[in-house]
């Protein structure tokens, strides 16, 4: 559908006279023939048919959100008045250039809000609200930043929101199922598995999910790039398109209602389903290349093992009103093998998985250790351990300047975590550029890191950053 709609529109601008722009209908040319409809009025009004906007409102839950500049700006200050909900919108810029936004981790300006970079402005504010939101600029994705675990991977949201929806939020059919992508987490097979549920595991792209919105035989359909959607309350269509204002609000309604935010939520689920191991990475490619991407064929894939493991059994079978899906089954091969091998790195504070084997294990004893300068009221160094894992057992001494100002501290603490959750080497003086840009984006536009290793720090696997706000030493 998109593929067309860039053709016909390129099409449209090569042409000349009528067969081109010039012949598309102007607005001009139907007044009088069409009426006005009250799009955001309506949606408002029907929100609560999908989330139980009464238990955020009695809860009293303080709600951050940041719209990014796009569609849903008008949006959420409407849903703040119209259901009487402690809900802020920190960023109401409407800015065609996007001039407000952080950069993302290349550089460039995305509204993305599953990108930690892209959201630094808000998760620099976690502190001072219960849920904090984002949204892209046309409001079909979500992001969720809690106090504690920060933003949340997308995964780990879908997973805590499927585990919240069918774990008895909502009195769907029991024959009413599960969507994913099928290169979304694997957690999500988990859950459905122990909710006694079907999954229906569909290729990329949300338009899989549409005929079982549509006749609700797909209760929740979710998407790794932060997309999702599901049914209303009773269990009829909402909408068959992704929605990340829903979405936003499913958090709230999990946090009002459980008493805990779905950042706590997931981590009780790696409590019981081990930590599956997730990181996406985006690579160039030329209109050729995309090309022949699109062409893909299953003949042309003869690969029978992936990352060493056995290959998955997918097999086609009939799914609702003559649709066919594609519905996994068990691994081949016996899935425990790589089990032991899969895991992320568990943010401060997170309940570890309890079987922990060999290297696993002696890395997860790591500490990261941030010294803060002496004074003469205070001890010379501050030990903090907290859980955080790295991936190569490396040591992190963080030394900050000045060590009395609190909030320049949370910022560093802040940034250090974005780094590590980003999987970047935390010795390597990437990471220490890449936590400096978060700490400029967070206002301390004169903050710089040094990342120095002595010989004797390198061979104990020591690394040491100096974290200055005022800039470097003179």
């Amino acid at each position: 559908m998109t593929g067309w709609i860039q053709d016909e529109a390129n099409r449209l601008l090569a042409a000349d006279g009528n067969d081109g722009v010039a012949g598309v209908p102007r607005a001009a040319d139907v007044i009088g023939r069409v009426e006005m409809h009250d799009f955001l009025g309506g949606y408002v009004d029907d929100l609560p048919s999908v989330v139980d906007l009464a238990a955020i409102k009695a809860s009293g839950l303080r709600i951050g959100v940041d719209p990014m500049g796009g569609a849903s700006v008008r949006y959420w200050a409407a849903i703040a008045e119209r259901h009487g909900l402690d809900l802020t919108v920190v960023n109401d810029r409407v800015d065609p250039t996007f001039g407000f936004m952080t950069y993302d981790w290349d550089g460039k300006i995305r509204m993305d809000p599953s990108s930690p970079s892209a959201m630094a402005g808000l998760i620099a504010l976690r502190d001072r609200f219960d849920v904090a939101l984002g949204n892209d600029t046309d409001a079909d994705r979500h992001g969720v930043v809690t106090p504690r675990a920060g933003l949340l991977n997308p995964n780990h949201f879908l997973s805590a929101a499927i585990a919240y929806l069918f774990g008895g939020a909502r009195t769907w059919s029991t024959d009413t199922g599960v969507g994913k992508t099928l290169v979304s987490s694997s957690m999500i097979d988990r859950v459905v598995a122990d909710l006694g549920r079907r999954l229906v595991e569909v290729p990329v792209g949300f338009k899989w999910f549409v005929g079982g919105l549509v006749d609700g035989s797909i209760g929740f359909g979710g998407e790794e790039s932060a997309g999702a959607s599901f049914l209303r309350r009773d269990g009829s269509v909402w909408t068959t398109d992704k929605d990340g204002i829903i979405a936003d609000l499913l958090a709230c309604e999990l946090t009002a209602k459980t008493g805990r935010d779905p950042g706590v939520a997931y981590e009780e689920l790696t409590a019981r389903f081990g930590a599956p191991a997730y990181r996406r990475i985006d690579a160039p490619a030329t209109p050729e290349q995309k090309a022949a991407l699109g062409r893909l064929s299953p003949a042309d894939v003869t690969a029978s093992s992936l990352a060493g493991s056995g290959q998955r059994r997918a097999d086609r079978r009939p799914e609702g009103r003559d649709r066919e899906r594609l519905v996994r089954r068990p691994p081949i091969r016996d899935g425990e093998r790589g089990e032991g091998l899969r895991r992320e790195l568990p943010r401060r504070g997170a309940p570890r998985p309890a079987a922990r084997r060999g290297a696993v294990a002696r890395r997860e004893r790591d500490r990261l250790t941030c010294d803060l300068p002496a004074a003469s009221d205070r001890r010379s160094s501050y030990r903090r351990s907290g859980g955080a894992t790295m991936a190569t057992g490396v040591d992190l001494r963080i030394r900050i300047e000045p060590w009395d100002d609190p909030a320049f501290v949370r910022a560093v603490e802040a940034a250090r975590d974005q780094v590590r959750a980003e999987g970047l080497t935390i010795n390597g003086p990437k990471a220490a550029a890449h936590a400096e840009a978060l700490l400029r984006a967070a206002g301390y536009p004169m903050a710089c890191i040094n990342c120095d290793r002595t010989v004797e720090e390198a061979l104990t696997h020591t690394a040491r950053w100096t974290v200055r706000r005022d800039g470097p030493a003179t």
